[in-house]
């Protein structure tokens, strides 16, 4: 397989001429600047759209299906691609006005100053907020579904339910305002402010984007990012909320490493119709799709929790879970066939791999109970690295990434050993796992290396012992039957 190894051990393929491609490509690298939702830096490469509904850098195969989204639009039912790419420039608000004949300055109170990217729902603009002197993230649903009353409502009332949520790690929504707009607009008339969020902007990159960049992150650093989406998804579970799109691009990074659960586009309020609940319709990302939510089944929290393990072994691996063709992708979806996060990178060990199974079982009921107890398995992966302090790991891990990373392999490799040292005679099984992930961060670990002589040599004696006390008693049984 082409590719390249990766520090910890895993390979990441390259993408083929087809994009068949189960792996992440590099990201793009350039100067920091705001992003919100998945917008990438463009530098005149084009822009790829994910399910967001903001601009990306062009997408191989695997991105395609990464992002995947079917629409709410009745045109645009059953799965679907990515959403569309922007006609329009990149920096100027024209998409608005040439498609919904609105003012291409204003809407509010709020001056667009540049268009950010387009999604299956939504413009994205980047706008200045006068009454507050601040620049803000202006997310406009688009005009086929603003004239739809009923999407309208439900647009709002997510975006409600999203906005009072106060947590430090979930994206804050501002304002909602806009109304649904009139069934035909002339393209010289001023209309109606069109239905619209008013978020955060936030400055930095994705987690997708992070993590095609940098590669597998080691395992204990996987687990404080762990903890700090497990415990924004509990605070969005608790407010009766469930997300329906948890993956990396729809996880920001904030100033100081700070992480943000984004894109509440597609969520569901308990209790209500969702506006991505249309009858047929399969919406979510289908590598980080619960199988549930695939069938058109109920999706509850635990699906939400799916969506995270499958994210936590995108960052361990650098694959994807489920990867191919979307009736291919779909297809092991809905079988389980989704390869173990060890055979995708042996650096993973144990401990994570175990809960990221868990998280990800296939019938919802063998999942974690909550975002709690799934914060808490993670916590105890993390401890050896971050003690008590897993978020701030995170933040320190995404302001210096090469620092933290040497620092949590020395962690890990450490506190691998002195475990599968202690183990080795107790419980052999527990040994070998633990020895397997040192010499996947260290290939020519001496101690490792012996105990997996040792213990083959003892397997081998133990074999010999089994087949001769197997000839043995052959042999007894036949003297003992006498002649026929």
């Amino acid at each position: 397989m082409k590719g390249r190894i990766t520090r910890f051990g895993a390979r990441r393929p390259e993408p083929d001429e087809r994009g068949e491609d189960s792996g992440p490509r590099d990201a793009p690298k350039g100067g920091a600047r705001a992003r919100q939702s998945g917008e990438s830096d463009r530098e005149g490469r084009g822009e790829r759209v994910g399910a967001d509904g903001l601009a990306h850098t062009p997408r191989s195969r695997e991105e395609i299906l990464a992002e995947g989204v079917a629409s709410t639009a009745g045109a645009d039912e059953g799965l679907s691609g990515p959403a569309r790419r922007s006609r329009a420039a990149p920096d100027t608000p024209a998409p608005l006005a040439a498609q919904a004949g609105l003012s291409a300055s204003v809407i509010g109170r709020y001056r667009l100053l540049s268009h950010l990217g387009s999604g299956g729902m939504a413009e994205v603009y980047r706008a200045r907020d006068p009454e507050l002197s601040r620049d803000v993230a202006l997310k406009v649903l688009l005009p086929h579904l603003s004239r739809d009353k009923q999407v309208v409502a439900r647009f709002h009332r997510e975006a409600r339910a999203a906005a009072a949520l106060d947590h430090p790690h979930i994206l804050r929504i501002h304002d909602v305002g806009g109304t649904a707009l009139p069934a035909e607009i002339s393209p010289a008339a001023q209309g109606p402010d069109p239905p619209h969020i008013v978020l955060e902007l936030v400055p930095g990159g994705t987690l997708s984007e992070w993590s095609s960049e940098h590669g597998p992150i080691t395992a204990e650093l996987v687990a404080c990012i762990g903890v700090v989406i497990a415990s924004a998804l509990g605070a969005v579970h608790r407010a009766g909320i469930v997300h329906r799109d948890v993956k990396p691009a729809n996880i920001l990074i904030g100033s100081g490493g700070r992480l943000l659960l984004s894109d509440f586009g597609v969520a569901r309020v308990e209790g209500h119709d969702s506006l991505v609940t249309r009858e047929g319709a399969v919406l979510g990302t289908p590598s980080f799709m619960p199988p549930e939510q695939a069938r058109g089944e109920g999706h509850d929290a635990r699906s939400d929790l799916y969506a995270m393990g499958a994210t936590l072994y995108y960052l361990a691996t650098g694959s994807l879970p489920v990867s191919g063709p979307m009736t291919k992708a779909l297809a092991a979806l809905l079988s389980g066939d989704i390869p173990d996060p060890l055979r995708r990178n042996r650096a993973v060990g144990p401990d994570l791999a175990g809960v990221i199974r868990q998280l990800m079982a296939h019938d919802p009921a063998d999942r974690y109970a909550d975002a709690d107890a799934a914060a808490r398995a993670l916590h105890e992966v993390a401890r050896p690295l971050a003690g008590d302090e897993p978020e701030a790991r995170a933040r320190r891990y995404f302001e210096d990434p090469d620092g933290e990373s040497a620092r949590a392999r020395d962690i890990a490799l450490s506190a691998s050993l002195r475990e599968m040292n202690a183990l080795a005679r107790r419980e052999p099984p527990r040994a070998l796992a633990l020895a397997d992930r040192v010499l996947a961060l260290e290939p020519d670990n001496r101690e490792a290396t012996a105990l997996l002589d040792r213990i083959s040599r003892g397997r081998a004696r133990a074999r010999t012992l089994a087949a001769a006390l197997v000839a043995a008693g052959a042999l007894a049984g036949a003297v003992w039957a006498g002649p026929a």
